[in-house]
Order: C-alpha cells, then sequence, then structure tokens
C-alpha cells in the first residue's frame, strides 16, 4: 500500500511543487488576461481533488498508482503511450524521491494549465452573449470530473494541457504555433492516436478554410499529411488494429463488442450513432447514478446537458445576428462605434474538424462509462467552443448597434 508521504521532508517537498504550481498559474493568469484570484480558486479546487484522487488510490490497483511505483522502482518500458508517463515521473520520483502525492501535484500542475487555459478561451467566446451563456460557461472548469481526472500521474493531465494549448492555440493561429507543437508533442507521448486525431484535423481545416494563404495552406496541409501518414502505421501497431486501414472498422466493431464488460459498461453496438455520441458525452444521467460518484457525474451532466441546449435552441431559432452587420461575435463583427471586433476564434475550423473526427472515434472505440467520463475531456471543450461562438449576442450588444445606426455611426458592410 502506497503512503501519501514516505517521511517529513515529503511534506516541504509536496509544499514546494505545490508552490511552483502557484507561481507557475499566476504567472499564466497575468499572460492571458485573467484574474489570479480565479486561477488561484480553480488551483485550489483541483489541489483539493488531487489529494482525494490520492487518497482514494493508495490502496493500489489503478493506473496512477502502477505509474509511481514503475517510475519509483520500474521496469521501465521505453515507449510512447502507456510506458511514457513513468518516464516522465522518473527524474522526480529517483532524484529527488518524489512522494506519491508530491508526483500527483506535479502531474496536477500540467492539467490544472490546461483547464484555465479552456476556460479562459470559454470564457472570452462567451463575453459578448447572454448572462445565462456567461454563467453556465464560467461553471464548466469548476465541474468536478475534469479535476479528478487531471490531478494525478495520468494521460489524462497531460492531454489536458494538450486540450488547453490546442484551444489557446486557436485563438490567434498566426501568433501561437508553439502551442500548437505542445499540443501534438503531449499527444504524441502519451495518446499517439489523439495526436494523429489533431493533424488529420489540421489537414481537413487547412483544405476547408479561406483564412490562409495558398502557400500557407500547401504547406500546413503537406506537413500535417506526411506526419499524419508517419504516425499512421504506429498507432494501428500500437493498438492492436492492424496493419491498414481496413482493419480500422473491424477493430471499432471488436471495441464494441466488449460492451459487457464492467457494471457501467455501454452496449455500443445496439446503440444507433446518435445515441452513442450522446452516451459518450453526456451519460450517465442524473437518474441513472447508482452511488455518490455516478450521482455527481450525474449532476455534472445535466448541467453540461442544459447548457448545450440552450444553445443549441439559440442557434436553431435564428436568434445569432448576422456574422458582420449586427455584431455577432462569431466571426468578428462590428460594435456600436462602427469599429472591427477582432475575431474570437480565427482557428474555428480546427476545432470543429478535430473535435468531429475525436468525437467519432472514441465514442466509438469507447466501451465503458468510466473510461467515456474521462476521454470525454478531450473532446467536449472543442464542440462547447464551438457552441458558444456560434450562439447570437446579447440582446442589449443589437440594441447599441441599432442606436448607432440611427444616428448615423452604421457599421460598414
Amino acid at each position: 500500500m502506497l503512503l501519501i508521504f514516505d517521511d517529513g521532508l515529503d511534506v516541504f517537498t509536496a509544499m514546494g511543487i505545490w508552490i511552483l504550481g502557484a507561481l507557475i498559474l499566476l504567472k499564466l493568469a497575468t499572460q492571458i488576461g485573467t484574474r489570479q484570484s480565479r486561477v488561484m480558486l480553480i488551483y485550489a479546487l483541483h489541489t483539493l481533488m488531487c489529494y482525494a484522487f490520492t487518497v482514494f488510490t493508495l490502496p493500489g490497483g489503478v493506473d496512477s498508482a502502477t505509474y509511481y511505483q514503475h517510475a519509483v522502482s520500474g521496469p521501465l518500458n521505453w515507449e510512447l503511450g502507456t510506458g511514457a508517463v513513468p518516464i516522465l515521473g522518473l527524474l522526480p520520483a529517483r532524484v529527488f524521491g518524489v512522494s506519491y502525492f508530491g508526483m500527483n501535484l506535479l502531474f496536477a500542475i500540467a492539467g490544472c494549465v490546461g483547464i484555465v487555459l479552456m476556460d479562459q478561451v470559454l470564457r472570452l467566446l462567451a463575453a459578448r452573449k447572454s448572462r445565462l451563456v456567461r454563467q453556465l460557461s464560467g461553471v464548466i472548469a469548476f465541474l468536478p470530473s475534469i479535476h479528478f481526472w487531471t490531478a494525478s500521474i495520468s494521460k489524462d493531465s497531460v492531454m489536458m494541457l494538450a486540450t488547453g494549448c490546442l484551444l489557446w492555440y486557436a485563438q490567434a493561429p498566426g501568433k501561437r504555433l508553439p502551442l500548437l507543437g505542445l499540443a501534438i508533442l503531449c499527444a504524441v507521448i502519451v495518446r499517439p492516436h489523439i495526436a494523429m486525431m489533431i493533424l488529420a484535423g489540421l489537414l481537413l481545416a487547412s483544405i476547408v478554410t479561406g483564412n490562409m494563404k495558398l502557400g500557407t495552406k500547401i504547406a500546413v496541409t503537406g506537413i500535417a499529411g506526411g506526419i499524419t501518414m508517419a504516425l499512421l502505421p504506429f498507432v494501428l501497431t500500437k493498438f492492436g488494429v492492424g496493419a491498414g486501414l481496413g482493419d480500422i472498422s473491424t477493430f471499432i466493431e471488436d471495441r464494441q463488442a466488449q460492451d459487457h464488460l464492467g457494471g457501467s459498461s455501454i452496449a455500443l453496438s445496439e446503440m444507433s450513432p446518435p445515441m452513442r455520441l450522446f452516451s459518450f458525452l453526456m451519460r450517465p444521467m442524473i437518474y441513472e447514478g447508482g452511488s455518490g460518484i455516478a450521482l455527481s457525474a450525474g449532476l455534472e451532466n445535466t448541467l453540461l446537458l442544459i447548457l448545450v441546449v440552450m444553445l443549441g435552441c439559440q442557434i436553431f431559432l435564428g436568434r445569432r445576428t448576422r456574422r458582420s452587420r449586427q455584431g455577432g461575435t462569431y466571426g468578428g463583427g462590428y460594435d456600436a462605434m462602427g469599429n472591427p471586433v477582432p475575431d474570437p476564434l480565427p482557428g474555428r475550423a480546427l476545432v470543429l474538424c478535430y473535435g468531429l473526427i475525436a468525437l467519432w472515434l472514441l465514442a466509438n472505440t469507447t466501451y465503458n462509462l468510466g473510461l467515456a467520463s474521462r476521454q470525454k475531456w478531450m473532446v467536449l471543450p472543442f464542440l462547447m467552443a464551438i457552441l458558444i461562438d456560434m450562439a447570437p449576442s446579447t440582446a442589449a450588444v443589437r440594441a447599441r448597434l441599432a442606436a448607432a445606426a440611427a444616428a448615423g455611426r452604421r457599421p460598414p458592410a
């Protein structure tokens, strides 16, 4: 059985790691323009979940405990994916003797950075939306599951960092290329198949978007396509898919056939495609909760469903203003004085393409609700960003634009 601390020195080591994380996040708050108090509140919740996860997994038998034990004493598998996680903790564990809780705190810093970046992107997209949209968008970063699974020695913490970096990159693709590289690198290290999905999304987005110059589009398409084709054989072999693309459908069918495993499994093979996607993102619902953990998951899924339905209704009913003339934030627009408003998500094509590709593939290869509750956070932030981006601007914004037009300050067409 693992211990939270092995000796008194581990307490000070853990405190030092927490302070390091606080300094990193305070600096990040200044860089991205969010309130430091909000970032520290997110970090406090993240730390609490990190402690809860550590206590919950002390008896062992879970991936995080196994990763720590391998980092301390081996064996080590020098490969991408699962084997890479203990290697990431090798230096802290063997050189500095970091305890299990301290190692969880160290990985939690990466996860929390990703959550803060995601939170700021969603809040910036919701800034000119209705009050309810702004409030619900601001709650997403405080949902328990997004913290519980990303505050430990795990692939989820590294992938949360990749998610935040990719979303932040999408807000200024021409200026934040290093963040795209970091997102892809994180995914390659712990989940190469997700890196391939990011590259596929980048490849598809570069083809469909009209915002890139022809030379840039050709370069991005060539690079993304080359890396994707280079990664594809490795990913297929790594996950036992087969030797070629023709084996993918067989692999998906085999994964769906495992729906009988576990008490919380999903019978994917018996579901229609829409229900399969819904189950991956939104189940268990509140009425399906058979335990405290399931009830908590049901409550947060209910909140997410309310936000999705509300955004969907607004978009469907056509209350979104036209892109440039009436000040909707989708695609930029103009303010009440006729000044151009910067596009809040110029990389929306990448966000949408990756989100849809990852949703389809993960929903068809995830057979357990426990896995879905972890893996959906590699997809859901991107879909939420698109829905918030497409939501209508507030009535107050439209009223100010109408007043400005009546006063002769009509925004340019």
